[in-house]
């Protein structure tokens, strides 16, 4: 991890704030639902996490369209 290898203050400086827009992303894009399974999924095999999004987040987007009440 690029955390463990640097002391550089803006290198860290810049990772927290790609953290937290990736956070702000998350939560107003309905994907809770495809980080959820994915946690799950990946606590059950060896898929690695950002994979797991990368295959429910398609068919969690299908059905958030369908029935999410937000436009």
């Amino acid at each position: 991890m690029a955390i463990n290898k640097t002391s550089d203050l803006e290198v860290l400086e810049h990772l927290l704030y790609a953290s937290y827009l990736a956070g702000i992303a998350q939560n107003i894009t309905s994907v809770g639902a495809t980080h959820a399974i994915a946690h799950a999924f990946g606590s059950q095999t060896v898929i690695k996490h950002g994979h797991a999004n990368a295959i429910f987040l398609p068919k969690v987007a299908e059905y958030n369209s369908q029935s999410s009440i937000r436009p």
